[in-house]
């Protein structure tokens, strides 16, 4: 569950009609409207759902992301082709199914992926202070889509432009005995649960149900705030996995 607004904020600002664009009333509406989010949307909840879910109630949106990746040995090819020609040919395939059954994909560019890890591995960062205003304008600096890419050929590590070193604006931290990271000076924990012993039913934890009583929500939806659910399956053939 996030509550960064911003991909939906720029959906809302290109929604606008190019002759409506720029005047006063726009920009007042799309303030407002940011202000409106940023205001329910705040850490804790905006107030104590007491009639349906009988949880903290707040602004947030439920995201699904999809990380593809196969191991290669030896020269790299896979079935004759370059890993990145495959993984492009193996994505169109699988968006093309998830579209047949109805679900809309986007695929990630550079800009997505890194906007997504900056606010994982900076989670309150206050270089321009420790207000909620002061950390939008921080993410919003530092991943402007406007910024021009390194040119081709350029050292990532040399120009400043490494994609795994631009992740982290402050050092972050290890706790072996605890087992936590920091971020932020932020604690991180990885839980690792059990393995499966039987199918889970449909919705098990994003699914709205009775919780015992007149309470209806999803077992996801108590869990502490900005948690992140990470499930790896692994594609089996069918004649491979029916005879296990």
């Amino acid at each position: 569950d996030e509550t960064s607004w911003a991909d939906y904020l720029e959906t809302l600002h290109d929604y606008v009609q190019p002759r409506a664009q720029g005047t006063a009333f726009t920009e007042m509406y799309l303030q407002q409207f940011k202000h409106h989010l940023e205001a329910i949307s705040k850490p804790g909840g905006l107030f104590e759902d007491t009639k349906v879910s009988q949880l903290p109630w707040r602004g947030q949106q439920r995201r699904v992301r999809m990380v593809v990746y196969r191991r290669c040995t030896g020269d790299g090819l896979v079935r004759g082709q370059t890993p990145s020609m495959y993984l492009k040919n193996i994505c169109e395939r699988l968006t093309g199914g998830l579209a047949n059954a109805g679900i809309k994909t986007r695929r990630m560019d550079r800009h997505d992926i890194r906007h997504w890890l900056l606010h994982w591995f900076n989670p309150y960062p206050e270089h321009l202070g420790s207000k909620r205003q002061d950390i939008d304008r921080f993410f919003e600096i530092v991943n402007n889509r406007k910024v021009e890419p390194p040119e081709e050929g350029t050292l990532p590590l040399a120009s400043g432009d490494d994609f795994s070193q631009c992740l982290f604006y402050s050092e972050p931290q290890s706790d072996a005995k605890k087992g936590l990271w920091y971020f932020d000076s932020r604690p991180h924990r990885v839980i690792v649960l059990d393995r499966l012993r039987d199918a889970p039913k449909t919705g098990h934890l994003t699914g709205e149900n009775r919780k015992g009583g007149d309470a209806l929500h999803a077992l996801f939806d108590k869990l502490p705030e900005d948690t992140v659910l990470n499930i790896t399956l692994v594609i089996t053939p069918q004649d491979v996995l029916e005879a296990h």
